[in-house]
């Protein structure tokens, strides 16, 4: 509810350090259950409505499959300033704190799947509109300069996780397995459904 009324950048970076301090504090504490709801909500704030949605109804809780709705084609959708912050934070919490995200792992990826779906819906939506790029820090929605330190942060994000130890390692795989498998049964569904 603070995320959504915060209007201003300052107040915006100020709930997303005390969102990270408390996931934090939490997966340090091994308090899964509130790590997972400050995530989720993170996670929520972090895409647009349409996808935050999708999301939502795929991962209310931490599952290991989410629904087919999410990997629909995706209309054109940008992210406003405030998602891109709270996707800043959220990929410090697995930059940083990858080893006290455990299970958690599964909604940050599903996270960034989304992401990654958007940054290639945008690029295929600016290749074809070069005026929809905004070259001014003014605009409320995020930048092609602003998604491609994102779309390198996704990317540094898989280097980095060299770093994690065994356990969190393990977590993290297991989540990107998770993902793959749903990705590509989703494919192979839908084109049963073209056939």
């Amino acid at each position: 509810l603070l995320m959504a009324r915060c209007s201003s950048e300052e107040t915006v970076q100020i709930v997303l350090k005390c969102f990270q301090k408390c996931i934090q504090a939490c997966g340090a504490l091994q308090l899964r259950e509130t790590r997972d709801a400050l995530l989720g909500s993170l996670c929520q704030y972090a895409l647009p409505p349409r996808v935050r949605q999708d999301l939502r109804d795929s991962s209310a809780t931490v599952t290991l499959a989410p629904l087919d709705a999410v990997y629909e084609p995706l209309p054109c959708t940008t992210l406003s300033a405030k998602n891109v912050q709270a996707l800043k934070a959220l990929f410090n919490i697995a930059h940083c704190m990858g080893g006290l995200l455990d299970i958690s792992w599964n909604l940050v990826l599903q996270t960034f799947e989304q992401l990654d779906r958007i940054i290639a819906s945008s690029k295929t939506t600016t290749s074809s509109k070069p005026e929809l790029s905004s070259a001014t820090g003014s605009s409320p929605d995020a930048t092609s300069n602003e998604l491609s330190i994102l779309a390198s942060a996704l990317t540094n994000l898989f280097s980095a996780s060299s770093r994690l130890d065994d356990k969190a390692i393990g977590h993290f795989l297991t989540a990107l397995s998770t993902q793959c498998f749903a990705s590509l049964a989703y494919e192979a569904t839908s084109k049963e459904k073209l056939a």
